[in-house]
């Protein structure tokens, strides 16, 4: 995050110094790849994909909106060209803000009962999940070690009795 707000503000001190902006949104984004992380798509609304500069009204970027097939908001960039288009959806909610959508933590499912407690977004990797699949059944890894504890207890008695019917 530090690293887009000195992008930012780079920008707005000298507007003409568009490749340092570049080099921290690229930084930015490289170290998101890295690290398995979800940009928030509030922050990736304001990035060109295309040249990686940060996109300011009436800096880098110019914004309109239209109203031809169906509402929507046009992002032109100024460094390189490119179009976003935002559609004016009233029911349509972005990932991040839709609260179903996140990711629980193994720490936040609750064993007995399979429901959470509190999640919050963009917490947790791709790694994390893999991680938490032996915590999310109900009885994870103890079930089957009592039951080889029982089994190796049996065969231990079943070899002792075996050992006293053959000695007497």
């Amino acid at each position: 995050m530090e690293t887009l707000q000195a992008a930012y503000l780079t920008l707005t001190v000298n507007p003409q110094n568009t490749g340092l902006v570049r080099f921290y949104i690229n930084t930015l984004k490289t170290i998101a790849q890295r690290q398995v992380l979800r940009l928030d798509p509030h922050l990736k609304r304001t990035i060109c994909k295309r040249c990686f500069s940060l996109l300011v009204p009436g800096l880098t970027a110019t914004i309109r909106s239209r109203r031809r097939r169906e509402k929507h908001t046009v992002v032109t960039c100024l460094e390189c060209g490119l179009v976003k288009r935002f559609l004016w959806r009233p029911d349509h909610q972005l990932w991040i803000d839709n609260p179903a959508a996140w990711l629980k933590m193994p720490s936040e499912v609750d064993n007995s009962t399979m429901t959470t407690t509190s999640s919050t977004p963009l917490e947790g990797a791709v790694a994390n999940t893999s991680a938490s699949v032996k915590d999310l059944s109900p009885h994870g890894i103890s079930q089957k070690t009592e039951t080889n504890s029982k089994t190796q207890e049996s065969t231990s008695e079943i070899n002792a009795e075996t050992l006293n019917t053959g000695i007497s």
